[in-house]
């Protein structure tokens, strides 16, 4: 690899007077330096030169030789910059730097023109490279909005020039700041600037580093395939990767090159499309519906990390709105047998009063079963007086009043047709006409041949846009939910306001069914319900009995509120009826047909009779 050359004069303008093997990839950053020189002082009008380094990265660096504009010639900070452009990895010595510099100088000051022959000459050599991954001036790019360093040299300093140079020149301090000047300290040339005197730091090489467990090093988005350069006391960032597991970061040294991994940061990596349920019953799948918790973690997006163990055996919850919770310890791989989920059993208690019974000497006990929740009396003519006590209600005045609606319903409709059938068949023989009578007997025509007409019209119906999919794709997608956009939303009105209220039978009722197929919504659900079981408080310590605090507040972050719920107050809510057992909160999609008929949900005066099993 070559070095690359570039000759500017700043007069009257910026202008180039000629380059050597120039480049548009680090040309570009050989631009006019009267920004950097207006900040010495007894250097314009001086004739002097002054050096000026910049980094940039893998691009590699520039150094720029600036000679001022001769006293009395020019505007004020015109000069003449020769910019060498020095690439990353090029095998370089600082004596050969320096030569390079004395070469440019020199050419620079001489009174004829300069030897542009002598210049190619120089800049024609062929220059090794470093067989490195990085070489230390890539990991600095100069600070476009820092300030300007300086180093003096020379006379009474404690660093020569060329100590600054080759492969000393990348010390990661120059980073932070938008240029360094090298001044020859016997040039009288000062600048209101910090001077760096931190000491110029070893460059060293940091050899591929040793890890175990089939991890791999990665340097940004790179492996760590061969060495890399860096001062001896820094510091560089690394990343193992490995597949199935998350990411680990380190820091190595040349002083401390080794990396050892601690138990407790192997993550293994769990997907959630590896878990799949279904009814026990009737096999079907109810893999979109569950919510799955592994060692108490929900999965994020699909992922879930945890901590690795030996069996690769975890704590595993699933939850499905109307079936049994699932917990167990199981083995966790990409071929995780398909989990077999039980249908939840609803069970409620009635009493037979003894005075009703066959030769009963005390209240009967009746207990029902099911596997659908109970939304009415499930026994077929019997209702619920008092504190569970059944009632037979044999309807007798509520059928006879549904035999004389029949009937009379009958009788109008034959009434009905038979008056269509007369107008029908009046209109039939007559016609409207304008003028007295409007209304007259039709002339009636005969003809031989039959017409038919046939009208085919087919109406394109718009298809209806669904707006559903967008709102459950917009629970999923937002940690935030916003009220505003939940009201966009015919699905999602209203559920503000009922999770700001902590309206929790309504968060738990029909109503929001739809909402289910969100896994956020599902895990509020189920927080939800568990408050409504155990009847807590959850609008102890609110302001109101609101969740925000602020009316104006139309937002609710989804994992704080399901934090709310899970950690209320386990303080029971005192009952102002005690005679009355809490009804069950209604389970979303598990309601059942009554298998009363019509007649038995009428509410009209009706004979009762205790006792009717």
């Amino acid at each position: 690899m070559k070095l690359g050359f570039i000759l500017k004069t700043t007069n009257s303008g910026d202008g180039e007077a000629f380059s050597i093997n120039k480049e548009e990839s680090w040309a570009k950053y050989a631009t006019e330096v009267r920004s950097y020189i207006k900040e010495l002082h007894n250097f314009d009008g001086t004739s002097k030169t002054v050096i000026l380094v910049r980094f940039h990265g893998s691009d590699g660096y520039m150094i720029s030789i600036i000679k001022a504009r001769p006293d009395g010639s020019g505007r004020e900070n015109d000069n003449t910059a020769a910019w060498i452009h020095f690439p990353a990895k090029i095998k370089i010595s600082a004596k050969e730097v320096c030569s390079i510099i004395q070469l440019v100088v020199e050419e620079l000051s001489a009174r004829k023109s300069i030897n542009r022959l002598r210049l190619e000459e120089a800049f024609n050599k062929q220059y090794d490279s470093k067989n490195t991954l990085f070489t230390a001036v890539e990991f600095i790019t100069s600070n476009k909005d820092g300030n300007i360093g300086y180093r003096y040299f020379g006379e009474r300093c404690d660093y020569q020039l060329y100590e600054y140079l080759g492969d000393s020149i990348g010390q990661i301090g120059y980073k932070g700041y938008k240029g360094i000047f090298f001044i020859d300290h016997s040039s009288g040339i000062t600048i209101d600037k910090q001077e760096i005197r931190t000491p110029i730091k070893k460059i060293c090489a940091l050899n591929i580093p040793n890890v175990n467990n089939g991890f791999k090093v990665y340097i940004g988005n790179k492996p760590f395939s061969s060495p890399i350069e860096i001062p001896e006391d820094a510091k560089v960032s690394v990343v193992l990767k490995k597949n199935g597991y998350a990411d680990i970061k380190k820091e190595i040294s040349v002083s401390n090159p080794n990396i050892s991994i601690e138990p407790k940061e192997y993550r293994r990596c769990i997907q959630k499309a590896w878990f799949h349920a279904y009814d026990s019953e009737n096999k079907e799948s109810l893999t979109s519906k569950i919510s799955i918790k592994v060692d108490g973690q929900y999965f994020n997006d699909g992922v879930l990390y945890v901590a690795e163990k030996l069996d690769n055996h975890h704590n595993v919850e699933i939850q499905c709105n109307g079936y049994e919770p699932y917990k167990a310890n199981i083995e966790i791989n990409d071929n995780i047998p398909a989990i077999a989920l039980n249908a939840k059993e609803y069970e409620e208690t009635f009493i037979l009063p003894k005075q009703d019974g066959n030769g009963l000497d005390a209240n009967a006990t009746i207990i029902i079963k099911t596997k659908k929740n109970f939304q009415s009396m499930p026994l077929k003519g019997y209702t619920v007086e008092g504190d569970k006590f059944l009632c037979y209600n044999n309807n007798i005045v509520l059928k006879i009043k549904w035999f004389f609606i029949g009937f009379i319903s009958l009788f109008v409709i034959g009434a009905l047709y038979q008056g269509y059938v007369a107008i029908d068949e009046f209109f039939d023989n007559h016609e409207f006409q304008l003028g007295l009578p409007f209304i007259v007997e039709k002339h009636i025509k005969t003809t031989t041949d039959d017409v038919i007409i046939t009208d085919k019209a087919e109406a394109e119906q718009p298809e209806a846009t669904n707006l559903d999919d967008k709102a459950i794709e917009y629970l999923n997608k937002q940690e935030a939910w916003i009220k505003d956009s939940l009201e966009n939303y015919k699905i999602t009105q209203g559920l503000f306001d009922a999770m700001n209220a902590f309206e929790l039978e309504s968060l738990t009722s029909e109503k929001y069914s739809m909402l289910m197929q969100s896994e956020r919504f599902s895990r509020i659900f189920y927080a939800a319900q568990e408050c409504l079981e155990q009847n807590i408080d959850v609008k102890k310590g609110t302001s109101k009995g609101h969740y925000n605090n602020k009316s104006t507040d139309n937002k609710i972050t989804v994992d704080d509120y399901i934090q709310w719920l899970q950690n209320a107050p386990h303080e029971i809510k005192t009952e102002k009826n005690p005679t009355k057992t809490p009804q069950k909160s209604q389970k979303i999609d598990q309601s059942i047909k009554s298998s009363q008929g019509s007649a038995s949900t009428e509410t009209a005066p009706t004979k009762k009779t205790r006792g009717g099993l």
